[in-house]
């Protein structure tokens, strides 16, 4: 009779001996470890048979260790996936049986059972996908509860909470008190601020005066609060109503309240959002994308979406795109990932405010909280496994993260990032700084700065601006180039390090400040603008000379920058500013390298573009596209009233963001260079 293979009797010894025959064959085709499990990082189902004992489909042909013996009886894990998803997250190994019967000396491996593989996130606080991220993607986790109605921060007003739902979105908000209308009664009032403005029955028990702007009293007894009849000694630039809907992100105050673009603004602006609105059939009768501002530093540009998404693109250096580490779209043949057009950042869904700093690192305010990426974004951390930079003073978040510092516990209106550091404001007008500021480092905590009633704060390099209630303005930090003002009686300007907020004189009607890497600029309230600080960055004309900080070279006391009026957005990169103006046109000046255009010692409109709601300057400027190649020394970006984004310049990294790939013939990140405004695609 025809014996099978199980039915033949075969000595032990003999068995051994043909076991290593066919190891060694097999070990002659193909590259893997003779015994043993090579790990993750040297096996991705490349093997041409699978390696027996590791419970792994190194073959990739559906099964596992089919080729292998087993005993009656024995079992082993496995896992059907692939290695960098075993044992990561909710990823678990199943069980595999040997399949033999009573008549067999060797049976084979059966199928994997009960193995768990990678699935969808499920914003549970599990990592169900297996990457090594938990609830990427999820506005929230199921269970977290935050406060919501921060607007509601005055008695008897009170905030709410919020709940995170099973689908990982927030429930309504619960519990809010808001507003109502001040009770009279016979005139007395009742003793209660009933509209929760900090103010106790103001209109009640009148006495006529004439209506004082801004004060949110009803001088005039007329049932109106500063009607557009009001008086006050500060000019409003046009476009202010009483009474109106403050519009936010356009530095305007348009309800004449004396703020601007406080946090209850309206989203339903040209520059903020709700584009729709301003739709008339010329250049805005396509609607391009969300887009409702942008940003940009060195090496990247974001743009924030109507829904409150944040997109970028350009390098992801350090992070700088948010999507994590090695994570872009691209990477070149020296390791550098990047994105060529617009891709969504992880973890941000409500943002309300878009902001970058001077290197790398990029932060949201999402309901009153700040999450931050890239180049020492984040706050000191007590982990010494985490990446850090500048003596452990910072770490370096590749992905969005809650800025979270011990002794800020109120409701963030602003925030502005820097190198090592940044600043932030609440909305009771403090102003706090985190990081690393010339001689005045701190790790683990926020240091509050001694000014009260901010509106607006700017961040570069090692100078902090702040704009008070007042609209006076107040610097301190790095002096050399007289930032911070002049030195004191007897000092240099040379190491001049300016501890203390300083009020910087000749400036008393601003409602925006911006700050470069040796100038600082202002917009008045009439739509002027005023700079202070090294020559060849003011707009006033002057060119550096050889010695730079020299006392002839820089002038701290702020001028008027000529010939530039109706200003509505100021935007200053790290040598150059930008202004918008309300007719949409867009002038630059700037780069203290102006031996190469020596035209932009003075506002130079920039040509090409129209319709133009903000600006995001990359680097220095040089880069009009009616001027030339010669002059392309950064990356200008502009997002049009229609909600395109147009960028030009240098295009490094893939900084336009046009989707066309920037690579040189070796594979090395190369240079798109181009003085026409290309259009950003990805966009929503």
């Amino acid at each position: 009779m025809t014996l099978t293979r199980h039915q033949i009797a075969i000595p032990a010894y003999t068995l051994s001996l043909l076991a290593l025959a066919f190891g060694l064959a097999a070990c002659a085709g193909k590259t893997t470890l003779a015994t043993g499990d090579a790990g993750p990082d040297a096996r991705m189902r490349t093997g041409r048979y699978d390696e027996c004992g590791n419970g792994m489909d190194d073959d990739g042909d559906g099964q596992i260790d089919e080729d292998c013996f087993c005993g009656g009886g024995e079992s082993q894990s496995c896992f059907t996936g692939i290695y960098p998803n075993r044992g990561v997250g909710a990823c678990a190994d199943g069980v595999q049986a040997c399949d033999a019967t009573s008549t067999m000396e060797f049976g084979h491996w059966g199928a994997c059972t009960m193995d768990t593989l990678p699935a969808d996130e499920a914003c549970d606080g599990v990592d169900n996908d297996c990457d090594g991220a938990i609830d990427e993607g999820c506005p929230c986790t199921a269970g977290q509860t935050q406060g919501c109605g921060s607007e509601f921060a005055i008695a008897p007003c009170s905030a709410g909470r919020q709940t995170c739902q099973t689908d990982g979105t927030w429930s309504a908000c619960e519990g809010a008190i808001g507003p109502s209308a001040e009770v009279c009664g016979d005139g007395a009032g009742d003793g209660i601020d009933n509209d929760c403005d900090g103010l106790t029955d103001e209109g009640c028990d009148c006495v006529a005066e004439p209506e004082v702007c801004s004060d949110a009293v009803d001088n005039d007894c007329d049932g109106e609060v500063d009607e557009a009849s009001c008086t006050n000694s500060m000019t409003l630039p046009d476009g202010c109503v009483a009474d109106s809907v403050e519009i936010c992100g356009d530095l305007i105050d348009n309800n004449c309240d004396g703020t601007v673009d406080e946090p209850a603004c309206s989203l339903s602006s040209p520059l903020d959002g709700g584009m729709d609105a301003t739709l008339d059939g010329g250049s805005c009768a396509t609607r391009f994308s969300h887009a409702v501002s942008i940003t940009g530093s060195l090496q990247r540009m974001c743009a924030r979406i109507d829904d409150g998404s944040v997109y970028c693109w350009g390098s992801n250096y350090v992070g700088g795109l948010g999507v994590g580490e090695g994570s872009a779209p691209e990477t070149s043949t020296e390791g550098r990932d990047y994105a060529l057009s617009a891709t969504r950042v992880p973890r941000v869904t409500s943002a309300t405010m878009l902001t970058s700093g001077n290197e790398s690192s990029i932060c949201v305010i999402e309901s009153g909280a700040v999450k931050c990426w890239g180049r020492e974004a984040g706050a000191y951390h007590p982990d010494s496994s985490m990446p850090l930079h500048w003596a452990n003073v910072l770490y370096t978040p590749a992905r969005p993260e809650a800025l979270t510092l011990a002794g800020v516990d109120e409701v963030i209106a602003g925030v502005a990032p820097g190198h090592a550091g940044g600043v932030l404001r609440t909305a009771s007008g403090k102003v706090w700084r985190w990081g690393q500021l010339g001689a005045l480092a701190m790790r683990g905590a926020a240091v509050r700065v001694p000014i009260d009633n901010a509106i607006d704060v700017a961040f570069y390099g090692r100078t902090i601006c702040v704009v008070r209630e007042d609209h006076t303005v107040w610097c301190f930090g790095k002096g050399q180039e007289g930032i911070v003002g002049p030195p004191p009686s007897g000092r240099g300007y040379r190491g001049f390090f300016q501890p203390d907020p300083t009020r910087i004189e000749g400036l008393s009607d601003i409602v925006d400040v911006q700050v470069g890497d040796v100038f600082a600029c202002a917009l008045h309230g009439t739509g002027e603008v005023s700079c202070w600080g090294l020559n060849g960055t003011r707009g006033n004309g002057d060119i550096m000379g050889s010695d730079v900080g020299a006392p002839a070279d820089l002038t701290p006391t702020p001028e008027l920058v000529e010939g530039l009026s109706n200003v509505r957005r100021l935007v200053a990169g790290r040598n150059s500013s930008c202004a918008v103006k309300v007719d949409g046109s867009l002038w630059c000046w700037g780069s203290y390298y102006n031996w190469r255009a020596p035209e932009f010692s003075r506002p130079v409109q920039i040509m090409g573009v129209s319709d133009v709601v903000d600006v995001a300057v990359g680097s220095v400027v040089g880069v009009a596209p009616d001027l030339g190649s010669s002059l392309l020394m950064g990356e200008l970006c502009v997002l049009e009233r229609c909600g395109r984004v147009l960028c030009w310049g240098t295009g490094l990294w893939g900084l336009h963001g046009n989707g066309r790939p920037v690579l040189g013939s070796s594979g090395r990140a190369g240079r798109a260079p181009t003085t026409t405004p290309v259009e950003v695609v990805g966009l929503p």
